[in-house]
Parts: structure tokens; sequence; C-alpha cells
């Protein structure tokens, strides 16, 4: 029995993977150097000097940015508190309808066994 890769192989048609292979690697070829190029031409920007009562108000933003976002995870903290809390209830009511679905379960297999029992 052949391996299943070996009978793959042999289904690729070879020839036509050998004639565009050296298309490919110029193609690979010119897409790192493209890269590479480009990478070589891109400089950082350079750096902005501020003087001080601008610092003092980036600052200043940056403090009323920071008290936004930590009240914005103060509040999606209380929202993830109160899901988890919907979830235990959940799980609980879960458990709950499944012992009744036991019971209901039993409770019909009873009537059935009975009536098998005084309509046979």
């Amino acid at each position: 029995m052949p391996i299943p890769w070996l009978s793959t192989l042999k289904a690729i048609p070879w020839g036509n993977v050998m004639e565009h292979a050296p298309k490919v690697l110029d193609k690979a070829r010119n897409l790192i150097d493209r890269q590479r190029s480009q990478a070589t031409t891109s400089t950082p920007a350079p750096a902005e000097t501020f003087t001080p009562s601008e610092i003092e108000i980036h600052l200043a933003t940056a403090r009323i940015e920071i008290k936004q976002l930590q009240e914005k995870q103060n509040s999606l903290e209380g929202i993830v508190t109160e899901l988890a809390q919907q979830q235990v209830a959940l799980v609980d009511q879960i458990k709950r309808l499944r012992s009744l679905n036991r019971w209901l379960a039993l409770l019909l297999i009873a009537l059935g066994a009975s009536a098998w029992f005084f309509f046979r």
C-alpha cells in the first residue's frame, strides 16, 4: 500500500513547477529588495521640542484623559461583576431545571409502566 503523500507528490506537475521556479524566485527577491529599500528610506521624525508651558498643558490634558479612562474602567468592572453574578444565578437555575427535568422523566416512566401494566 503506497504512502498517501507519495501519491500526492506523483500528482504534482513537476515540469510546470520547475518552469516557473525562476520567475517566483525573482519576484521574491524583488519584494525583499523593495522592503529593504523602504526600511532604509524611512527615517524617524525629528523629536519635537516643547516649552515648559506646553508640557504643562499636555500633562494636564493627559491627566484628564487618564481620569476619564479610569472612570470608564471602573464602570466596566462593575458591569463585569454584574454579569458574573447573573451567570452564577443562571447556572443555579439550570441546575434546578435539570433536577426538575429528571423528576418529570421518572414520573413519565412510572406512568408509562403503570399504564402498560393496567392496559395490557
